[in-house]
């Protein structure tokens, strides 16, 4: 999968703690690799942050590709999502809780 040249993510794990940091323009290929972190390093996370204030543009697909995911997602990955910035109504799904 070939990410967006102009996006970047990065993740830190520690204790029952995960942040991920997504910064640039937010196409599918950026949603899918959002995913996929969420997959691999939220299994048995407490709270998992996810901080998208870096975001430029997002793009539509992007955002449905999330949405898809959030609504089907196994709930036993992490217990609690939390979506800290400004830009987390442009890219969470409606009845989602950002803080």
């Amino acid at each position: 999968m070939v990410m967006s040249s102009s996006f970047r993510m990065s993740v830190h794990r520690w204790d029952d703690n995960l942040k991920i940091n997504v910064m640039g323009d937010f196409d599918e290929s950026s949603a899918n690799e959002l995913i996929n972190a969420l997959e691999h390093y939220a299994q048995g996370v407490g709270i998992a942050f996810i901080r998208t204030g870096g975001l430029k543009r997002i793009r539509k697909r992007a955002k449905e590709a999330f949405h898809n995911y959030m609504l089907y997602r196994h709930l036993d990955s992490c217990h609690l999502l939390v979506f800290p910035d400004a830009n987390a109504s442009r890219v969470v799904p409606a009845g989602v809780e950002s803080s």
